[in-house]
């Protein structure tokens, strides 16, 4: 199994969303990272077949997917960053509507067992039976995952797919993907770090359109070393750290205040461990969210 891209280009008139793209993924997980406009949604539904590259090419075992066709749909699962959902079907309604949608040869009880399947890997079997119109935003999320993965497919597209999700169904779905992605390709887009730091064979950094890197995770830490510090710093000074520094994080103590500062050149304080949300920062240049600090 293989997906390869290769100078995968999309243009919206005299806007290049996606500029000469390539990449080649064995099975595992990839993580595709970037902050919102980065062109991870746009490259993930060309792979997904729903839009048509403006020049190069998608390849699945070095097939072209638009002449795979059917073949090519029969093996992707797809979970869309915005999932069209049937607000007045019940869970297990729409479920057997989209097996029958993806051509699933079963007869009702293999049907029913599948849905029965999926549905517990997404932790919504209780609610089964429940109207997807009253669903919270985390739960219709885990229906689209549940739907992507009915015909339990080679090359799983996930966009977004922790979007709207608590902390614990976070480490669930993360928990859950990382099991079953053992014999499928898995690509998933996010701007959130944590959702893959652990889990993703490599890490894929778009920026603007343009794949800046692609490497494992571990590689990408250790070109940090040296680049992340722990710097003291009077509570009055904190502004305007936070105006000319990549600050990381802000610890607040008894008497001072603790920053965590990515430079290329040394800020005074001491060297510290560098993680995979450093590398996110170095590349995208912002500041941690006041939620993370």
């Amino acid at each position: 199994m293989n997906l390869s891209v290769k100078n995968l280009t999309k243009k919206y008139g005299s806007k290049t969303a996606l500029d000469q793209v390539s990449f080649s993924l064995d099975p595992g997980i990839y993580g595709l990272l970037g902050p919102n406009g980065a062109g991870k949604s746009t490259m993930i539904n060309m792979i997904a077949g729903i839009l048509r590259p403006t020049a190069g090419e998608i390849l699945w075992d070095g097939e072209e997917i638009r002449e795979l066709d059917r073949k090519y749909r029969e093996i992707l699962g797809f979970q869309p960053q915005q999932p069209g959902l049937y607000r007045d079907f019940r869970a297990k309604e729409f479920l057997r509507y989209m097996s029958a949608v993806k051509g699933l040869r079963q007869t009702r009880k293999e049907m029913d067992k599948n849905i029965d399947r999926v549905l517990d890997l997404v932790n919504l079997r209780k609610d089964a039976g429940s109207m997807i119109g009253a669903f919270s935003g985390g739960m219709k999320q885990r229906l689209s995952i549940a739907q992507a993965l009915l015909n339990d497919p080679k090359l799983l597209l996930l966009d977004e797919p922790t979007a709207g999700l608590d902390p614990k169904e976070r480490i669930r779905l993360r928990n859950t993907i990382a099991t079953i992605a053992l014999d499928k390709v898995v690509l998933w887009t996010t701007h959130i770090v944590s959702d893959i730091e652990y889990i993703a064979r490599e890490i894929l950094i778009l920026k603007e359109g343009k794949l800046m890197r692609s490497s494992e995770p571990a590689d990408l830490v250790q070109e940090m070393e040296g680049k992340v510090f722990l710097v003291p710093v009077r509570p009055e000074d904190v502004p305007a750290w936070e105006e000319n520094a990549l600050i990381g994080n802000v610890q607040k103590r008894e008497r001072d205040v603790l920053l965590r500062v990515i430079s290329d050149e040394y800020p005074g304080g001491e060297n510290t461990e560098p993680a995979l949300e450093d590398v996110y920062l170095y590349y995208f240049r912002e500041r941690a969210e006041e939620g993370e600090r």
